[in-house]
């Protein structure tokens, strides 16, 4: 069987099968993406910057070094990219952490190629939905529901032009990205991407959602004191590159700006502007951030990864700055290793540290969110220590196991930025831990289930204590 999948595995990614987004959804089965890329002695995969293209996935798993693990599920997706359209239902119930009952839902999937242009729809019809309490959507009819990916993307040799929703992640695989991440519930944005071997740029925009409660603290948009409603826009650049097989990159820059009056500013859907440079050229109000992000695999097959997000560094160029004003600033280091306690194994140990008041400014609505989760990284004012480890030699479940350690202060991502200088973590800060496991179970006859299991305990000055959740869904998935 193994041999037969090879075989099947390399005779269609030289075919010209549909070469859509391999979603950011399929959270457990980027474990093993992770681990399949670290196994191989080489990548076409530019590492930093995911969701990767079916071919791309393919390709990581056409490896003959990870005999021994059941690549059914991956077979069943190959069948599925070979025809040029297609519809995939998923029926079942599901239970989420929100609530004891279980609701049943409705997942459709549809696809068409046409030549260059592939059309992609994926839309969730989910009771369970009404008792997320970070949904945004209308929560009283019928039809409760959530478009996750619906996107036209026409590829041409070296170019891609995308069109629509999508959850990307710039950042560390398998960890939220400090400057662009899945963390907020997907958005329309549009743009290109553009690469060859070694290196690939990349450039979006979108409009925001707009903010019923808008302030400016400074008076600069909207007076001192008064309440408006603000448009809101967002645009990043990214530049991947690969110094080696082993070592990849990448710098990034986004902005968020808006107010009651403001219309798209051209300078910033310039591919190629400087936003900070033109910022200060036009005097238009912004929020301006910048990533750096490395990637380097040992000979071991361990790798180490870093994610860097500079919101605002204070330079003495002023003298007492740096007593007065704070830097705002976020670091992710992850470091993982292969087949260490056991066979077949991914292990990893990740820091992080988001500096106090990073994300936010003296405009909230110039805060880096998306309604109100974060683009970026979910908090600011946050430090912690997580061990992950997803075993892959059990037939036919992919599953994640983490501990994770942390201290959370006062946060709020919708609040004005309070330019002073407080010790870190600040606040009434919360001290605790989380124990999360995750498994999808993969059955015959197209059924699969999925189990998510989280224990939480707490201390803050005011009180402690734990919380036990979990979700379980069962699912059958119909395709045509």
């Amino acid at each position: 069987m193994r041999i037969f999948l090879i075989i099947v595995l390399s005779s269609f990614v030289g075919a010209n099968y549909l070469n859509s987004y391999f979603s950011l959804r399929n959270e457990l089965d980027y474990n093993l993406i992770e681990y399949a890329i670290l196994k191989s002695n080489n990548s076409d995969v530019f590492v930093l910057n995911q969701p990767y293209k079916n071919n791309q996935v393919f390709k990581i798993l056409n490896n003959k070094e990870l005999d021994g693990i059941n690549l059914d599920r991956y077979d069943f997706l190959i069948r599925k990219n070979d025809k040029r359209k297609g519809l995939r239902v998923l029926m079942g119930f599901n239970r989420v952490e929100y609530d004891n009952d279980f609701k049943a839902f409705i997942k459709a999937d549809g696809y068409l190629q046409l030549d260059s242009l592939i059309l992609v729809n994926s839309i969730d019809m989910d009771k369970a939905l009404k008792d997320d309490v970070n949904y945004h959507g209308d929560k009283k009819e019928w039809a409760t529901a959530y478009i996750y990916d619906s996107y036209f993307l026409y590829q041409k040799n070296k170019i891609d032009i995308f069109a629509g929703r999508i959850q990307r992640n710039f950042g560390i695989l398998n960890e939220y990205g400090l400057l662009l991440s899945n963390n907020p519930y997907s958005f329309d944005h549009y743009g290109f991407s553009v690469c060859d071997k070694k290196i690939q740029y990349s450039f979006y925009f979108t409009r925001l959602n707009d903010m019923s409660d808008a302030e400016d603290s400074e008076g600069i948009l909207i007076p001192v004191g008064e309440i408006d409603i603000a448009k809101r826009y967002f645009s990043i650049q990214r530049l991947d590159f690969k110094i080696s097989n082993n070592f990849q990159g990448s710098l990034s820059s986004s902005t968020v700006y808006g107010g009651p009056n403001q219309n798209i500013e051209f300078s910033f859907i310039n591919p190629l502007n400087l936003y900070y440079l033109s910022q200060r050229n036009k005097t238009t109000q912004m929020n301006n951030f910048y990533q750096i992000g490395f990637f380097y695999k040992f000979l071991n097959k361990s790798a180490l990864y870093l994610d860097f997000l500079i919101d605002d560094v204070i330079i003495n160029n002023e003298p007492g700055m740096r007593d007065t004003d704070p830097d705002r600033l976020g670091l992710i280091l992850k470091y993982s290793m292969l087949d260490q306690i056991l066979d077949k194994s991914i292990l990893s140990l990740r820091y992080t540290r988001i500096w106090t008041g990073t994300y936010t400014t003296f405009r909230n609505f110039e805060n880096y969110i998306y309604f109100d989760k974060g683009i970026g990284y979910p908090y600011n004012n946050f430090e912690s220590l997580k061990f992950s480890l997803s075993v892959f030699s059990l037939k036919s479940l992919l599953n994640e196991i983490d501990l994770e350690i942390y201290r959370l202060g006062d946060s709020d991502l919708r609040s004005i930025f309070d330019n002073a200088i407080y010790p870190f973590p600040n606040g009434n800060v919360e001290r605790g831990f989380n124990f999360n496991v995750k498994v999808i179970y993969f059955m015959q006859n197209n059924f699969e289930s999925s189990l998510g299991f989280k224990y939480n305990k707490f201390k803050n000055e005011d009180n402690q204590d734990s919380s036990l959740n979990f979700n379980f869904k069962v699912v059958y998935n119909f395709q045509h």
